[in-house]
């Protein structure tokens, strides 16, 4: 045996000295820009030999627009990819965001960074298609939601050729209700979907998120040439109509020019107002278009945009309606316009937001107005404290003698445990059925 043993030395021996003479070996070329990380032979303390990534973007070959500077090193990296729908429509569409969050799952917090704004053009990003947007720190936890702030989004349609549009957000936001999940030590890489929709033949179009084509985990390629052509600040085309506007190259105030300036070159001014109201089952609206101006014109459409809000949170898109009709007012006159659109409020809405655009011909600017008002029928906000009289249905009766069914469902925070006599606190809405829809509750502390 120690013949053995020591043959093998003699042979071990043989092996390093000659290693070490010979030149390193080389590791299989890895594709530029292919996004597949070098693979490193283990240590012997079965540690990778090599160093790890510094970063997800480093280990998906890509090096994002915007680092954050947080205060560990980046976790995640938040990609832009594009649903086809009716991209087509476009030769460019730019979104330029300026900022990105993500909402704690417990509802307490909200992790976000803004920064310079960055255009992305959407066109370039379908399929499996991205580009990696922000890489940054983002703490261990689980959370529900994440949003992009989006300052503008300009479209360069295909047909009428070189037309240049902008494509209003109500709330400067884009937002998906997903789950994302991070642990120490763990990078991610989230796709954020982007999808345009044409509202009928308004000639109007709608940026939502695409929550199927979006998540932590998704598939997604690197667009090496989009990537390289992402800039900060908006595209140079933006709010200019195609090749006929080179006068108006580098001077943006020509583009926003206000009613009075307009009235001074004989253009009109246009003044729109909006007084709108919830109804049992729809909301109606009067639109009044005023033609402060000695020119007639033609409104091509009035785009009607019905939103809601719950608690504080961000609006939600409920309905539309365009009316493409055609519409001229002589120079001087006022149109009034009265509409109703049919539309299902859900019951815990607190707050309907009406969005007006009004496009006329030969102008470049969409004219808008925006208010603001209650759903009908809106239960009012109620809170009592009261001992529980049974707990299938909840019943709870307060020190007044009125008793309330109360009802849980998915939303309803509920704190400390629930017993038959039991003191509770509960705040709520009180509904037309008498019953309360509980928006939180809170228990008896149970003993340790």
């Amino acid at each position: 045996m120690k013949k053995t043993y020591a043959f093998v030395a003699a042979i071990l021996t043989l092996l390093l000295v000659s290693t070490a003479c010979a030149p390193a070996a080389q590791p299989p070329a890895t594709p530029e820009g292919s996004g597949i990380p070098e693979q490193a032979a283990p240590s012997p303390s079965g540690t990778s030999g090599a160093e790890e990534p510094a970063s997800p973007a480093e280990a998906a070959g890509v090096e994002a627009v915007v680092v954050s500077e947080g205060p560990s090193d980046p976790n995640v990296l938040l990609l832009i990819s594009d649903e086809a729908d009716d991209i087509t429509d476009f030769s460019e569409l730019s979104a330029v965001i300026s900022g990105v969050g993500f909402v704690m799952g417990d509802g307490e917090g909200i992790i976000e960074e803004t920064f310079e704004p960055v255009a992305v053009n959407l066109v370039d990003l379908t399929g499996e298609a991205a580009i990696a947007l922000w890489e940054g720190y983002v703490p261990e936890g689980d959370y529900t939601k994440v949003f992009l702030y989006v300052d503008e989004v300009w479209g360069v349609l295909v047909d009428p050729e070189g037309e240049t549009i902008e494509i209003k957000l109500p709330s400067n936001k884009l937002q998906l209700d997903v789950p994302v999940h991070i642990e120490e030590g763990e990078p991610i890489d989230f796709v954020f979907d982007i999808s345009v929709h044409s509202a009928g033949k308004s000639g109007q179009y709608i940026l939502k998120p695409q929550l199927t084509e979006s998540g932590q985990g998704m598939l997604y390629r690197i667009n090496e040439q989009a990537q390289e052509r992402l800039h900060t600040g908006r595209p140079d085309w933006a709010g200019k109509q195609g090749d006929d506007d080179e006068d108006d190259e580098d001077d943006e105030d020509e583009d926003d020019q206000d009613d009075e300036d307009d009235e001074d070159e004989g253009r009109p001014g246009i003044d729109v107002e909006t007084d709108a109201e919830a109804v049992e089952g729809a909301v109606t609206s009067t639109v009044t278009i005023e033609n402060d101006s000695d020119v007639d014109v033609t409104v091509l459409t009035v785009t009607s945009t019905i939103y809601w809000q719950v608690r504080g949170n961000d609006w939600e898109y409920l309905e539309e309606l365009v009316d493409d009709a055609g519409y001229a007012i002589a120079a001087g006159d006022t149109l009034p316009l009265e509409y109703e659109i049919p539309c299902d409020v859900p019951e815990e809405a607190r707050e309907l937001r009406y969005v007006v655009e009004v496009v006329i011909d030969g102008r470049d600017k969409t004219f808008r107005d925006t208010e603001s008002f209650e759903p009908w029928g809106l239960a009012s906000e109620i809170e009592f404290e009261g001992t529980i009289d049974s707990l299938d249905p909840l019943t709870i009766s307060t020190g007044e003698g009125v008793s309330y069914e109360v009802v849980v469902d998915d939303e309803t925070e509920v704190e400390g445990e629930l017993a038959v006599g039991g003191e509770v606190e509960v705040e709520g809405i009180l509904r037309a059925d008498g019953t309360v829809l509980a928006f939180e509750i809170e228990g008896e502390e149970g003993d340790d």
